[in-house]
């Protein structure tokens, strides 16, 4: 027993040190600057540990606050603070909590899911094999998120937790109600960590629950009882969900108000293009693994592979009809996925005799691992592409970084004498960018709304002292009229853009992007103002004058 633990204490330090190397090397690869996505938690990360670790409670009302409002609220940022108290709030500092805190305890999950989503196939019903947790721990759909910075891997715990008890109903059919709120409050914690995962959460419980009735009314003898129970259980789970939700209830006031199918059009894709997605991002190994893994499913009459994989597919679906998935969206589906992908790989390898050839299974997920994030190792397999996924998710590169820090500096300089900045670019330069770059910028910027359907136009990026504008080669994706418009009119110098003259630049920025600096020479003037409110509402109808522009009425009900 002894030597057992020491063993897996050994094993787990290798683990654990390979992948603090592994995220080490990666983000010292980088040379870019993080800003949206890939930054707005590691800011969160940055402000609320100066705060922690400063003895300054005020980081715990910031959270609060945050939960209970806010779309990214700062829960998954709270139990990284003692790192940052005790190691600084680098770069790499915060993927390496992020890979230690979350990813890894989400990778055993992961293989204790697939033990249990087997059925105990894998021969191995008291322990899991090592070839499986490797497999787990070099999967790559739950390291692409991570390493860009995007915490949302923290989901996968509550929601696989909630998984693993919906799949045993051994445990849960003696005292429902008990084992009901339990589930509750998991769902309520995979929301809590990161709302979009409601998509996979509604699916988790509709597939599973009408599963459950359908063997209730199959089972003659204990119809009545079956059903009793299975209501009891989704009946004190809702309860719980409930009760916890109205912690957020400024959070879900707005949720419900909010038609997000047409505040993220812009993100909307054609379904061709969201399978491809996913096709690109799983590869051939997965996706054909897990079909194979249905279909052995299907012959021996394992029902827990089949219901995980159709909670995936029910979330895909759900989810695209809102909008267009991101790599850390396909977290839930490969999640799922990942089960029937051990049982369709492990298929080849089940007799006996076979069983040490399974260890192909992780050196083929390591070939793939190392093929989407090592442009090297990318490069060597270009011969054996056709079998490995085609998305990639090398180490963060900005083209030009010495032109953005030019930049920066003359801003600095034309700003010395007072005055306000509006940023006025789509895709190599931003406001977000910007402030990312340099924080001392931001008391200086201006509202600039990015999204039509979710931020509207907001005249204070047009009334600023001083304009920066881009000319990019690459037009934007629709749904962005609220940059192109502005940045046409000052580019040409046409109606309102004829009050600007060009005084700095060109900066040449990443992907053949210009950069120049105007300054107003005049006020905007009220028929200026008028005109561009116009303009915005002969395209959108249905947009209202706000105080600062116009856009979406967010008032409405829906």
């Amino acid at each position: 027993m002894v030597a057992q633990r020491i063993r897996a204490i050994a094993m787990a330090s290798i683990v654990i040190a390979a992948a603090c190397m592994i995220a080490t090397f990666f983000v010292a690869s980088e040379n870019t600057i993080y800003f949206w996505d890939y930054g707005g938690y590691f800011n969160q990360f940055k402000q609320l540990g100066a705060l922690f670790a400063q003895g300054n409670w005020s980081w715990l009302t910031e959270t609060v606050t945050s939960i209970r409002h806010t779309d990214y609220n700062a829960s998954p940022i709270v139990p990284l603070l003692p790192v940052y108290a005790l190691f600084g709030g680098d770069r790499s500092v915060y993927i390496v909590s992020l890979v230690v805190f979350y990813l890894l305890p989400a990778c055993l999950v992961l293989a204790t899911l697939a033990q249990l989503g087997t059925n105990g196939l894998l021969k191995r019903p008291d322990a899991l094999p090592l070839w499986l947790l490797a497999t787990a721990f070099l999967y790559w759909p739950l390291w692409a998120p991570t390493l860009r910075g995007l915490p949302d891997v923290a989901g996968l715990l509550p929601l696989g937790f909630a998984t693993m008890l919906l799949l045993r109903p051994d445990l849960w059919r003696a005292r429902p109600i008990l084992k009901g709120a339990l589930i509750g409050l998991l769902i309520w914690g995979t929301f809590l960590l990161r709302r979009w995962y409601a998509y996979s959460c509604l699916s988790l419980l509709v597939i599973t629950g009408a599963y459950y009735v359908f063997i209730a009314i199959k089972n003659k003898e204990d119809r009545t009882k079956m059903l009793q129970t299975t209501f009891l259980l989704f009946g004190s789970c809702g309860l719980a969900m409930g009760l916890l939700l109205l912690m957020q209830w400024p959070l879900i006031e707005r949720i419900l108000a909010t038609d997000y199918a047409d505040q993220y059009e812009h993100f909307q894709r054609p379904l061709v293009n969201k399978l491809a997605m996913i096709f690109d991002n799983g590869g051939p190994l997965i996706l054909i693994g897990a079909l194979a893994g249905l279909v052995r499913s299907a012959l021996i009459r394992n029902w827990r592979v089949p219901v995980m994989s159709a909670s995936a597919l029910l979330s895909f679906v759900i989810f695209s009809r809102t909008q267009a998935p991101d790599l850390q969206h396909l977290l839930p589906w490969f999640f799922w996925l990942f089960p029937a992908f051990v049982m369709g790989v492990s298929w080849p390898f089940e007799s006996r005799s076979r069983r040490h050839a399974l260890a192909l299974v992780p050196a083929l997920v390591a070939i793939s691992f190392a093929t989407v994030f090592s442009p090297l190792f990318h490069r060597q397999t270009a011969a054996a592409r056709v079998l490995l996924p085609r998305a990639t998710y090398f180490p963060l590169q900005l083209d030009n970084m010495n032109s953005y820090r030019t930049l920066a500096s003359d801003l600095h300089d034309v700003l010395s004498d007072g005055g306000d900045l509006g940023v006025i670019g789509f895709g190599a330069l931003s406001r977000a960018l910007l402030s990312s770059m340099d924080p001392s910028l931001d008391p200086y910027l201006a509202n600039t709304g990015r999204i039509d359907g979710r931020d509207g136009f907001k005249l204070p990026v047009v009334e600023a002292r001083f304009a920066v504008v881009t000319d990019e080669p690459s037009p934007p994706r629709g749904g962005q009229t609220v940059l192109t418009i502005p940045q046409m009119l000052i580019r040409s110098e046409g109606e309102f853009g004829a009050g600007y003259r060009r005084i700095r630049g060109p900066y040449v920025l990443a992907d053949g992007a210009t950069a120049y600096i105007y300054e107003r020479e005049r006020p905007l003037s009220d028929e200026e103002r008028q005109s561009l409110i116009a303009k915005f509402l002969t395209i959108y109808p249905n947009w209202v004058v706000l105080a600062d522009g116009v856009g979406p009425d967010v008032t409405r009900d829906f």
